[in-house]
């Protein structure tokens, strides 16, 4: 797979996930946030079929979010499972050193997202960024997972963003 095309299903998941939580958390309609849950599912299975570097990364998020009871609600689920089955089912590689850091720092973030609320470093998940640009920075993942990455959660912050604007026409 391109670099280009890994880069923009890093952008497409991080804006389907926060699109799929408005829908559910802000406007309490989970059963419309079933219908962007295969966006999300699909592209992050697909970015675990970019390379093990990137398998992990996602891969790590996950887990992150599955260990700290983030993976919540039914698009949550579908998503988790349509991404699990494409990386499954197409066999994808892993790399356990970037899935431990992946993980660990995904861990963290949440973590500290829910209980450090005036830290700007944890409001927008510093810490699984710093560890993937200390990664790319001594070459054990490429630049293109940290740049995916970034993409990823600004994508994901956007999306948030548009969505509160356009929120009060969409909930009428």
């Amino acid at each position: 797979m391109s670099d280009l095309f890994t880069l923009i299903l890093y952008a497409v998941a991080g804006s389907s996930l926060k699109i799929q939580d408005e829908i559910n958390d802000s406007l309490d309609r989970p059963r419309l946030a079933c219908l962007v849950s295969p966006v999300f599912g699909l592209s992050f299975g697909f970015l675990m079929l970019s390379g093990p570097e990137h398998a992990s990364l996602a891969l790590g998020i996950v887990l992150g979010n599955l260990l700290s009871r983030k993976v919540d609600a039914p698009a949550h689920w579908l998503a988790l499972g349509l991404s699990l089955a494409v990386g499954v089912l197409r066999a994808m590689r892993i790399n356990p050193i970037v899935l431990i850091v992946a993980t660990g720092g995904a861990l963290l973030d949440e973590i500290g997202h829910d209980r450090i609320t005036e830290s700007l470093f944890f409001r927008y998940r510093g810490v699984l960024k710093a560890t993937m640009l200390a990664l790319a920075t001594i070459r054990l993942v490429s630049w293109t997972s940290f740049v995916g990455l970034m993409l990823f959660d600004f994508l994901y912050e956007l999306s948030g963003l548009a969505f509160s604007w356009t929120a009060t026409g969409i909930r009428t």
